[in-house]
């Protein structure tokens, strides 16, 4: 087990002659110096009346003095850290708060908070430095500082309180949090089980040393022998200068600071070649992906992130080595009890998202004089984080954001760190912060304010459309605004609420930004039309179908009003070219009685082979939408939707001459060459049957993809699973019409529960191997609860996919394959495609419990990335 502070600093077997504590300008304090101070400190101070349990606050700088005082007073009492910055209210309150008995300050005994401390009656005492040339040395001046040591110093125990900290308060009301030796004394163990420090390695501190992450950071380096080198603060133009200085080989800084530092990297390369720097770790914030994967190229170190807060040392870290840690993930505990708590306080399983909660010896007893919080903090022994995220196989975390900080856009939950990551990897964002602002419509909307990056150009709107091409539209800002700063908390964290005060935002306006009223007869009749599905929603030109809280129903209730309204009957995959009434507007007046087509372009740039979507079981392409923006602009990207969705051609009954028409289509559009085939659920088997005829054609498709699809067999157990999964899908929809505000009450629609209910019944006992009739008698047409076009292209594609006969093929067949839930939901069997698939079968588990959720955010990301990799490596010669 690791020492604790008491252990590890005066009976320990680190050398008196090594140097603890440095300064960058050269000055050292060996361990035996070190210790002579805590004894010396700890006697006087116990001679002057203060012992174990005793609160001594500190109101302290960064420095060597001050680390080296900052130790010696933990030894033997109890710490209360304060900013230096504080305003004088805040340190009253803060002192009468905490119960100190006396205030250590730096800043000389005129300092603003030792007339505060003496205005309460609470003894001062001033810091000194009494180093002489190259030697750090501090004492203390105050009542008893003169008196001769008489006695032995009193030091505390393991289940002393070590200190006393603040909550930052950037999300909730600050709250103390008292950290026992025990607590740290375990934390630097799970620390150093991961870090492997030695007492060769140097650490160079420049954080804060009034906030648990600045100040028990440098602990964790004395505790293991190592050297600290301490900076007055942090300063990101001297930063390169100290770390050549200091010959660090590992640091410890929140993502502010590293996105400083950066910014000074290419000044400063002759010091990046000659760094020591064998690991870099962050804390006190989420690190986005992108900073992170700059911080390894530059120092060609690892970036170890920790999650950890206050109330809790470490909760996980990344493990160190090459392969050993997953982009994206907060590591794995190494000891702390980590799990995921669903709203119910039941634990949840591996895979499911939730809130993050903890226990364990790190973890902090409870708040400090405040019933209240520990009621809202504990549950059932868990430490509730307010974090949101899972837990993956591996026992590896994946944090997705703050509960407080979730945006709820019109229903459409968005976790700003996921869209600030985005905006990082623009070259043109030096800094970002997203946050919500109040909408009348939305309840409310998701805002961004961004600091430019020197002598790189980019609007708002460049950056609006560089976020639609990684996420969702309704994660896309509806504003973003350009700012020379960022405000921060004192511990350098990001401050959402001080953003959105800052720029005029928090009371949120009435109408968006750049609201714009009818400029035609068109668009009048537009916005009518829009008005009455968005029903009590004024809507503007600008104004995009998907940010207002449109989906697929709703779009199939505006194109039917449009069918009306014009006489023009489009297709639903027109909202991807025009989302906003503006650009449908200019495409509806220069419409001219064009086909309805098979084919829909729905990415147009980008080069090489392209990529076709064949629609699913409803007929439809507006379903891919989130996975044609996560694939990216990297290729061009067409969408093959059925015929009858106008609701006057008949749709089509047989996979053969669906796939041959949809072929006619796809070799107009592209002429020479292979083309990728994918397609979710009954579009995999049409891909599968459109790459079986094209190579009877002597042509070949690069890529066949099938999403969450088994192949159309008769064996009857693989039938009955098939059953059961449309028992527990069916079951799922007719829960969510129950709630009042469920997407088909919202679009008006019939919700035939009655007849839905009773078709349940037969679909759950047949799912069981009792019999109720054959496979069609199940799927009732009267229970279907779509518009009466859409319902009957379902009902038609589920009648082709079930009398469709699979033939062989001689290429290769990629399944990416639902995660499912055993016996309720189960997974697509990896048997089946095989053999069919003469060239081989590749199958790939991707996020998605439920058939369809592979296609939604988040997802959909983990999908597109996979299948974007298979695809380049389909078009290798």
């Amino acid at each position: 087990m690791a020492l604790s502070q008491k252990e590890a600093l005066l009976d320990s077997k680190w050398d008196d002659g090594s140097h603890a504590i440095e300064d960058v300008e050269g000055r050292a304090m060996n361990y035996g110096e070190l210790r002579s101070s805590i004894r010396r400190t700890v006697a006087r101070l116990n001679g002057a009346g203060y012992g174990r349990g005793d609160r001594l606050a500190t109101v302290f700088g960064s420095g060597a003095e001050q680390l080296a005082a900052l130790v010696s007073l933990m030894t033997g009492f109890t710490l209360v850290p304060i900013n230096p910055n504080s305003k004088d209210a805040e340190l009253e309150r803060h002192l009468r708060w905490t119960g100190a008995k006396a205030v250590v300050v730096d800043g000389g005994a005129a300092c603003p908070a030792a007339a505060v401390a003496r205005r309460l009656g609470i003894e001062v005492y001033e810091l000194v430095k009494e180093g002489s040339e190259g030697k750090i040395a501090f004492g203390l001046k105050g009542r008893g500082m003169d008196a001769p040591i008489t006695a032995q110093p009193q030091f505390t125990g393991a289940d002393d309180t070590i200190a006393v900290f603040a909550t930052s308060g950037t999300t909730a009301k600050p709250k103390l949090v008292p950290l026992r030796h025990f607590n740290v004394r375990w934390a630097h163990q799970y620390y150093q089980n991961n870090c492997r420090l030695t007492e060769g390695d140097r650490y160079l501190s420049f954080l804060p040393m009034f906030y648990a992450f600045g100040l028990l950071t440098p602990l964790l380096a004395l505790a293991n022998g190592g050297c600290v080198v301490c900076a007055p603060g942090f300063d990101p133009g001297r930063f390169y200068e100290w770390l050549g200085r200091s010959r660090a080989t590992w640091l410890a800084a929140g993502p502010t600071n590293y996105q400083a530092i950066l910014e000074q990297a290419s000044e400063n390369a002759e010091v990046v070649r000659g760094s020591r720097l064998r690991l870099i770790m962050t804390g006190n914030a989420v690190m986005p992906e992108v900073v992170m994967e700059r911080l390894e190229a530059l120092f060609r170190a690892p970036v170890m992130e920790v999650y950890a807060m206050t109330e809790a040392v470490i909760i996980t870290c990344a493990p160190l080595g090459p392969g050993k840690g997953k982009r994206g993930s907060a590591g794995i505990s190494w000891g702390t009890e980590v799990a995921i708590m669903g709203e119910g306080g039941t634990l949840l399983p591996t895979g499911a998202m939730g809130e993050i909660v903890i226990r364990g010896k790190v973890v902090m007893g409870g708040y400090e004089n405040d019933d209240r919080a520990n009621a809202l903090a504990f549950r059932d022994g868990w430490f509730r984080t307010g974090d949101v995220g899972f837990l993956d196989g591996d026992g590896f975390l994946f944090i997705k954001g703050r509960i407080k900080d979730m945006i709820n856009r019109g229903g459409e939950k968005v976790v700003p760190q996921e869209v600030e990551e985005v905006l990082l990897a623009h070259p043109a964002v030096k800094e970002a912060v997203v946050f919500p602002v109040k909408h009348q419509r939305l309840g409310e909307d998701v805002v961004a304010a961004v600091v430019p990056r020197d002598g790189v150009g980019a609007s708002d709107s460049d950056l609006m459309i560089h976020v639609s091409k990684k996420l969702a539209l309704y994660k896309v800002p509806s504003r973003i605004v350009m700012v020379t700063e960022l405000p921060k908390g004192a511990t350098g964290k990001l401050s959402r609420v001080a953003m959105a005060e800052s720029l005029g935002l928090a009371a949120g306006a009435t109408e968006p930004a750049g609201y714009e009223e009818p400029r035609s007869e068109t668009e009048a009749r537009l916005v009518r039309l829009l008005e009455g599905v968005f029903t009590g929603v004024r809507v503007g030109v600008k104004d995009n179908f998907f940010d207002l809280g449109g989906y697929s129903l709703m779009a199939v209730r505006l194109f039917a009003e449009i069918d009306k309204e014009f006489g023009v009957t489009l297709p639903l995959s027109t909202l991807f070219q025009h989302p906003t009434v503006e650009g449908m507007a200019a495409f509806l007046e220069g419409w001219h009685g064009l086909p309805w087509r098979h084919v829909i372009p729905l990415q147009t740039n980008g080069s090489g082979v392209p990529l076709f979507l064949v629609h699913g079981g409803d007929g439809d392409i507006l379903n891919y939408k989130d996975l044609v923006q996560a694939l990216g602009n990297g290729r061009r990207i067409f969408g093959i939707q059925a015929g009858g969705l106008d609701g006057k051609e008949e749709p089509d009954v047989s996979v053969v001459p669906m796939a041959r028409e949809y072929l006619k289509e796809v070799t107009r559009v592209y002429p020479g060459g292979s083309c990728h085939l994918m397609g979710f659920s009954a579009g995999g088997v049409i891909a599968f049957e459109m790459a079986r005829q094209l190579e009877a054609e002597g042509r070949r498709a690069a890529f066949v993809g099938i999403i969450d699809m088994d192949p159309p067999e008769k064996d009857q157990w693989l039938l009955r699973r098939s059953i059961r999964r449309t028992f527990f899908r069916q079951l799922s929809y007719f829960l969510r019409d129950l709630m009042p505000n469920s997407p088909k009450r919202r679009a008006r629609m019939d919700l035939k529960l009655g007849r839905r209910a009773r078709l349940m019944v037969q679909s759950g006992l047949a799912s069981l191997g009792i019999r109720v009739g054959d496979f069609s008698t199940i799927i009732a047409a009267d229970a279907v609860v779509l518009p009466e076009a859409r319902k009957r292209v379902w009902l038609a594609q589920t009648k082709a996919v079930l009398d469709y006969r699979l033939g062989p093929y001689g290429g290769r067949v990629v399944v990416f394959k639902g995660e499912g839930i055993p016996f309720v939901y189960p997974p697509v069997g990896e048997a089946g495609w095989e053999k069919y698939a003469k060239g081989g079968i590749d199958v790939f588990v991707v996020p998605g419990r439920v058939h369809g959720s592979q296609l939604r955010q988040p997802n959909v990301e983990y999908l597109a990335a996979l299948a974007n990799a298979l695809m380049g490596r389909a078009e290798q010669p």
